[in-house]
């Protein structure tokens, strides 16, 4: 037997979520655009997505997290992703940036 997956069945299941990333936005205007995922399999919990590894910085300050719990996690072959997890209000907030640690190779480039 598997457990059921307790998912939201209507949008205002996440309405909370939504509103906590909006205050977060209207809180902290400057803080660099992001990719913004929240999902009716985990209704209390949204994913921040930054475009760059500097973008994360200003998400940690606004968010309050120690630079500790900051984290670099490999993510396949030479990419990896600069991350962390915050609670705002009882919503779960992940913040990530992916990047790869080094350019990858330009198609046809002489060696």
């Amino acid at each position: 037997m598997t457990d059921a997956i307790s998912m939201a069945s209507v949008v205002g299941a996440q309405a909370r979520t939504l509103a906590v990333v909006a205050g977060i936005a209207e809180r902290h205007p400057e803080l660099p655009a992001a990719y913004i995922v929240t999902s009716q399999f985990t209704p209390t919990t949204v994913a921040i997505q930054l475009a760059y590894a500097s973008d994360v910085e200003p998400w940690r300050q606004a968010l309050h997290v120690a630079q500790e719990d900051v984290v670099l996690i490999e993510h396949g072959a030479g990419r990896v992703r600069l991350q962390f997890e915050a609670v705002a209000e009882a919503i779960t907030v992940e913040v990530y940036a992916p990047f790869f640690l080094t350019a990858p190779d330009a198609e046809g480039a002489a060696a």
